[in-house]
């Protein structure tokens, strides 16, 4: 990822929102390219440090930059590819700048879970940063999401296309 962002880390966010809209407006498939949103995710954990340094990274300040982040995505993309696709690469980026100590969890920022392991035997309590809480979509949607792509699933299973063997092994060879 940094070799691919030391190239194009000069472009700023307003840049990039500026390309998207464009894109959007003329059609284009690509709405963001992958170098855009590495950017974007760079740009967003880069803020929530410097939050973090100045001290105002409070809940709802943390709420209030994911959920402008989540809604520029839904700009651009459909909820189920944003849920599936791009939220967890943020989430990713935001465990790894903790992780490497870039982003120092406190007492504003972040808050003490629990956690039991799926066997039951093990519980314990972790810290867990805000951030977390709003980059990805409530319990509904999710569940409506799995619906979907359930539904989906079934369909295609239902439906299977029938594959000449002989005709298919020939175009292989």
């Amino acid at each position: 990822m940094a070799a691919t962002l030391s190239k194009t880390y000069d472009l700023n966010r307003s840049e990039i929102i500026a390309a998207m809209e464009d894109r959007i407006r003329s059609g284009s498939r690509t709405k963001l390219t992958r170098s855009e949103r590495e950017i974007l995710i760079v740009i967003l954990v880069d803020k929530l440090v410097e939050m973090a340094q100045r001290g105002d990274d409070t809940r709802d300040a943390i709420a209030r930059l994911c959920q402008a982040e989540v809604e520029l995505l839904e700009c651009a993309y459909p909820v189920s590819s944003i849920n599936s696709h791009y939220l967890p690469k943020y989430n990713r980026a935001i465990r790894e700048a903790i992780e490497q100590g870039r982003l120092r969890l406190n007492e504003q920022n972040a808050y003490e879970q629990g956690w039991t392991k799926r066997n039951g035997r093990e519980s314990g309590t972790e810290q867990r940063h805000h951030a977390f809480d709003f980059l990805v979509y409530d319990d509904e949607t999710q569940m409506a999401l799995r619906s979907q792509t359930t539904h989906a699933n079934n369909t295609r299973q239902d439906n299977l296309a029938f594959v000449e063997l002989d005709d298919y092994m020939e175009a292989l060879e």
